[in-house]
């Protein structure tokens, strides 16, 4: 969901720099009502992937927050988003609670799934036509 400038509703998926569908894209397709926004995700990506701590940690129950900013280009858009430009800056927090192991230490692996995960992602910044 977008408001603000664009009030609209939709889906998002991983693509490349032309909205093709790929698993490693750096942008990412948002499939809305009035049409589709394409964005260049590629700063936030190494936004999270630099992080080499949560931003929150609670080892006691396995409780984690990892928090990032970093802008994020608008590369082009389609339907009522054609010839959109601008950037966002982009919020995004990744809460999780992890398993615990038989040593009492908290799962930390990368490859490890969570027990729980939450994803919020905000952004603010300015858009044209």
């Amino acid at each position: 969901m977008l408001t603000g400038a664009i009030g609209d509703y939709g889906t998002s998926r991983r693509a490349n720099a032309t909205g093709k569908t790929t698993k490693k894209g750096h942008d990412i397709e948002i499939k809305l009502k009035k049409g589709t926004v394409l964005v260049n995700t590629t700063t936030l990506t190494k936004a999270f992937e630099s992080l080499s701590t949560p931003t929150t940690a609670n080892t006691s129950n396995c409780s984690f927050v990892f928090h990032v900013s970093a802008p994020v280009p608008i590369v082009k858009g389609t339907g009522s988003y054609s010839g959109i430009s601008g950037s966002v800056t982009i919020d995004a927090t990744d809460a999780a609670i992890t398993a615990k192991k038989k040593t009492g230490t908290c799962t930390m692996s990368t490859t490890s799934k969570p027990l729980s995960q939450f994803t919020a992602i905000t952004g603010t910044g300015t858009v044209s036509r």
